[in-house]
């Protein structure tokens, strides 16, 4: 899941608009997806490897739209061990 909050004063911020895409090894985008955060300033995405996934580092990017806010972007990885 996201959590997105104020980085000033770590409140959680609900209505934010938040999109993700997460790529495989080869770079290649396997999954697009997009949702709004709750009161608690979370929102879940739920992706599952394929049985035939390839073992490698998986890298997903994470951007949030808030009014009064200004845009961020965060990445991440994960390994699979395929």
């Amino acid at each position: 899941g996201v959590a997105v909050a104020d980085e000033n004063n770590t409140a959680p911020l609900p209505g934010a608009s938040v999109n993700v895409t997460v790529y495989d090894i080869f770079g290649r985008s396997v999954l697009m997806s997009s949702g709004v955060t709750d009161l608690q300033g979370r929102v879940q995405f739920i992706y599952k490897l394929i049985f035939t996934a390839k073992m490698g580092t998986y890298r997903v990017a994470v951007s949030v739209y808030l009014t009064g806010y200004y845009a961020n972007n965060v990445q991440t990885s994960f390994f699979s061990l395929g």
